[in-house]
């Protein structure tokens, strides 16, 4: 069974990634959260959670990357319920882009409407402190590659029309930090050397 899912097309695989998630909970988030080095932790406080390991739903790749505890958690907070990636995957783990986007495509179909990615960067503004929390405002592609490259499935959204830093999403945020940050993408792995600030835009985080 497994076998014959794999060779189906992507929207029918995370079809099935999302119909094997919800046989594990009653919830219906509408909120997802990717959380990234450091912050796992925050699933840990989730109201009446459901843990998934990642290696149980069709699709999902397994998080290799220390601290990453790479399983899907279900849950509530004050009442709002909310899906988390506890721990995701990287590109510089060896998956392909359309692995590493997987989830957000599974998320889609679950009925998913937000999604909140979070990240430990390394910043190049030396006047940012280390742990500062940061709102984005955009980014800069430097990995050579896109997961939206190629024709697009309507089905999973608008594709490259997507418009990711809605100015409403960060104006709630803005209590968290008052000035946005733009950031540069690369493929990792590593935080950006002593050296970066010397050869970047230091509006870059």
């Amino acid at each position: 069974m497994t076998e014959q899912v794999a060779s189906t097309g992507l929207y029918e695989r995370a079809e099935h990634a999302a119909r094997v998630i919800r046989s594990r909970t009653q919830e219906a988030p509408r909120v997802a959260l990717v959380l990234g080095s450091g912050l796992g932790g925050f699933a840990d406080d989730f109201e009446e959670p459901v843990r998934i390991p990642y290696e149980d739903i069709p699709g999902f790749a397994r998080s290799t990357a220390e601290g990453h505890a790479g399983q899907l958690v279900i849950g509530k907070v004050d009442e709002v319920p909310l899906v988390a990636m506890q721990g995701r995957v990287h590109f510089y783990e060896g998956y392909s882009l359309e692995q590493v986007t997987f989830p957000i495509r599974t998320f889609k179909l679950l009925g998913v409407k937000t999604v909140i990615l979070t990240n430990a960067a390394g910043g190049v503004n030396v006047q940012l402190s280390q742990g500062a929390l940061m709102v984005l405002s955009d980014h800069l592609n430097l990995m050579g590659d896109n997961p939206l490259r190629g024709p697009n499935d309507e089905r999973f959204g608008p594709g490259r029309r997507l418009k990711p830093f809605r100015v409403h999403r960060r104006k709630r945020a803005h209590e968290a930090r008052k000035e946005p940050v733009r950031k540069a993408h690369e493929k990792g792995p590593g935080l950006r050397p002593r050296a970066d600030p010397d050869a970047a835009d230091d509006n870059l985080a």
